[in-house]
């Protein structure tokens, strides 16, 4: 079974008021919960722990335990499931000839239960803290889960329970090398942004898939997944040893402005049959003049990767900055994209004539969507079943901008395809110094009420360039998990012949109300 991380589908409090609901006790049979999938003890293993650490791995999280004084706390929560999960691949093995093993076994998966509700009650909490000034003591139930998972650790050795030969995981590495993160806190106090649903430079989670699920031979040496090798520094260590692996994670939320809708988001990467990544993808969530916002960003970079990395570290961070951004969001974002852009070119990064990208972003407001369009990512929504453009590719050959390409003194040609100066295949970018003078970063925006939208995609080329905007609507209207929908669109592309990166977000809206 593949390693695939979901973030919590159980029931979260929603009431207005300051009682929240408290976390229950568990009664669990000989199933493991997590998401909307069931793990039985046969199947109960390493990977089912590492699900656990990664989202003790999540940004918020050391926010929210500087706020409450766990950090200590929390980092023993790692570095003792770090120790479990060495051993737990030969627990697993042996629990069918040895019943103490199996009992530890069982009392180890109710307590991972316990931490994963924990986890997600946390993000709740974390969140209400913010609108509600919520003030309940969460430390105890903290200890009360670390103590449990040190006498689980005790028993390791009266059952002689073994490492496995590898030492640890991948991503049991990067948990223990980032678990200083938790200790420091708010990094900027000044700034109320709290990423509560997994910030996704923190969240990149690598997916081994099997060939039923994606359309990927294992022989063909050109198929290699990658992912984020800055946000995540082992994802290129990954990448060189295992190229059969995807990138993706999500989260949801609250809607913006309301306390009883709520949206969900997932995200996936991969390089397709690109032997570099120059992609990259953002999902945020900002406190910004006390309104929630969601920003959604694809960034799809040529000539390299330093254009798309720069925007996906800089541009909703220079929005959210804006004076106007609440009140002329619309105006706010052309000023943002032109000065990001601006900014990108005055650095030594820069100074590479060729090195661009485009942006589609996507921003949560109240009850609006505001997308924002650079060049031939794109963005589409789904009403009722149909596919509804929001964006606009940006390609030389559209009359408008080839007259705007002309009118500045440029030309267009076909050379495999139209370019402008014969040579860049779209006709809005962030950088390519060499053609600013026609290749603007002025971005197309469109402004929709979120009610009545089911979901929305935001995708590279590499997506839609072999699949339509019906198509993918098509593809995943029924899927309800927005992360799996985004792994969906991507490994269909793949078998359709993409032949570049592809980074999908996909944002479903649960547009519940309360009873009345």
């Amino acid at each position: 079974m593949p390693f695939i991380f979901h973030l919590n589908q159980k029931e979260e409090a929603t009431g207005t008021d300051r009682h929240r609901k408290k976390m229950p006790k568990f009664t669990l049979d000989n199933s493991f919960r997590f998401g909307s999938r069931r793990e039985t003890i046969t199947n109960f293993h390493s990977e089912s722990i590492e699900k656990i650490l990664k989202k003790l791995n999540q940004d918020w999280l050391g926010q929210f335990a500087s706020q409450e004084k766990i950090q200590a706390e929390l980092i023993g929560w790692k570095k003792t499931l770090v120790k479990i999960n060495e051993v737990l691949d030969d627990a697993v093995k042996k629990q069918t000839k040895e019943e103490l093993v199996k009992k530890w076994l069982g009392k180890l998966r109710n307590l991972a239960c316990d931490v994963d509700y924990l986890l997600d009650e946390f993000q709740t909490e974390a969140f209400q803290r913010m609108l509600l000034q919520d003030d309940d003591d969460v430390a105890s139930k903290v200890k009360e889960v670390n103590a449990s998972l040190q006498d689980i650790a005790t028993q390791i050795d009266p059952l002689d329970l073994r490492k496995r030969s590898g030492g640890m995981s991948v991503n049991a590495r990067r948990v223990i090398l980032s678990a200083v993160r938790l200790g420091r806190g708010v990094r900027d106090p000044g700034a109320a942004t709290l990423s509560a649903v997994n910030d996704s430079k923190f969240t990149k989670t690598a997916v081994r898939p099997t060939a039923a699920r994606l359309a990927v031979s294992k022989a063909d040496p050109s198929a290699s997944f990658s992912g984020d090798a800055d946000a995540n520094p082992l994802a290129v260590t990954i990448a060189a040893q295992d190229p059969d692996i995807l990138f993706s994670g999500g989260g949801k939320s609250f809607l913006t402005g309301s306390r009883t809708a709520k949206f969900s988001y997932g995200y996936s990467s991969f390089n397709g049959k690109n032997s570099s990544m120059e992609e990259f993808c953002e999902a945020t969530l900002s406190v910004v003049d006390h309104q929630k916002v969601a920003f959604f960003g694809v960034y799809d970079g040529h000539g390299g990767s330093r254009t798309s990395e720069y925007l996906r570290n800089h541009l909703f961070k220079n929005l959210s900055s804006h004076p106007d951004f609440i009140e002329d969001t619309k105006t706010a974002i052309v000023e943002v994209f032109r000065k990001t852009d601006e900014n990108y070119l005055s650095e030594e990064k820069g100074q590479q004539g060729d090195a661009g990208s485009t942006a589609s972003t996507a921003v949560l407001l109240g009850d609006r969507l505001v997308v924002a369009n650079v060049g031939d990512s794109r963005v589409v929504a789904s009403r009722a079943g149909s596919a509804i453009p929001l964006s606009v590719d940006h390609k030389p050959d559209r009359s408008d901008e080839r007259q705007r390409i002309e009118d500045a003194g440029g030309f267009v040609i076909w050379a495999g395809t139209w370019r402008v100066g014969g040579v860049l295949p779209v006709s809005r970018a962030f950088g390519d110094k060499l053609l600013k003078q026609y290749v603007v970063a002025e971005p197309e925006i469109q402004e929709e009420e979120i009610d009545g939208i089911d979901f929305i995609i935001v995708a590279s080329d590499g997506l839609w360039n072999v699949i339509s905007n019906e198509e993918a609507v098509a593809m995943v209207e029924h899927i309800t998990d927005a992360e799996a929908a985004s792994r969906k669109l991507i490994t269909d592309a793949y078998a359709r012949g993409s032949s570049d990166n592809i980074t999908c977000v996909v944002v479903r809206f649960e547009n519940s109300r309360p009873d009345t």
